[in-house]
């Protein structure tokens, strides 16, 4: 299972247009562009490469004293083209003097941030991103429950249809690791893992910086060590 972290930097004024990214860039081919010319409302797109069957979080911060946040954008990497992972990203824009980026990625399906729950809707964070046609990572799902069980049926639907069930019964213990149904649904936990084991989440609103990327056109790219550590990575 592999795990990174990458961060970059943007720095009011300085960004020019950066050079396409191909599938041999190193560190994932991360680059912040600014193109106010042909968008001029959202001007900076942040993009890397994606590889398949690995999910990408960005975090952000406006200064690296400050604590890094969760940006309201992840994505689980599809196959492109010759079985390479496709380009991902988002365009915005920022009246800030400067702003820090950063992308944590993992294949791993029991990292702590792919069992967490950022909007709080009960499904776990990596069963959001495996079925993002079906549910939004950071817009919690409407409550309804139909049948009065005390679940949301977009939770049962989910894992009924997952675990090939007709219904869920709350005293069971679908996946035999001592929680009951009704217990894995109200801790956020998935009904297909033990999670006797416990892992500690991370918290949407805070995370641990690590190396920062700087780009200058004109000059290229510029390392800061700013306090690495390895336990940072993902």
């Amino acid at each position: 299972m592999k795990t990174r972290l990458l961060i970059i930097s943007l720095i009011a004024g300085l960004y020019g247009v950066a050079e396409a990214q191909t599938a041999e860039d190193l560190n994932e081919g991360l680059s912040i562009t600014h193109d106010p010319a042909a968008y001029p409302t959202l001007p900076y797109e942040l993009a890397w490469w994606t590889r398949p069957s690995f999910y990408y979080f960005v975090l952000q911060t406006s200064d690296l004293t400050q604590p890094w946040v969760y940006h309201d954008f992840a994505v689980k990497g599809q196959a492109g083209a010759g079985g390479l992972g496709e380009i991902e990203g988002f365009r915005f824009d920022s009246s800030t003097d400067k702003l820090f980026y950063r992308i944590e990625f993992t294949d791993d399906p029991n990292h702590p941030t792919l069992l967490a729950d950022f909007d709080g809707d009960h499904l776990r964070n990596i069963d959001e991103l495996d079925d993002s046609s079906l549910f939004d990572l950071f817009e919690p799902e409407i409550f309804v429950d139909l049948n009065g069980n005390g679940f949301a049926d977009y939770w049962e639907t989910y894992w009924q249809t997952r675990l090939g069930l007709s219904e869920l019964i709350s005293w069971d213990d679908a996946d035999g690791d001592g929680f009951t149904v009704a217990m894995e649904y109200e801790l956020s936990l998935g009904l297909d893992r033990d999670d006797s084991v416990d892992s500690e989440s991370p918290s949407k609103d805070d995370a641990q910086a690590g190396e920062v990327v700087l780009m200058i056109p004109g000059v290229g790219a510029k390392r800061v060590s700013e306090q690495p550590d390895s336990s940072n990575l993902l």
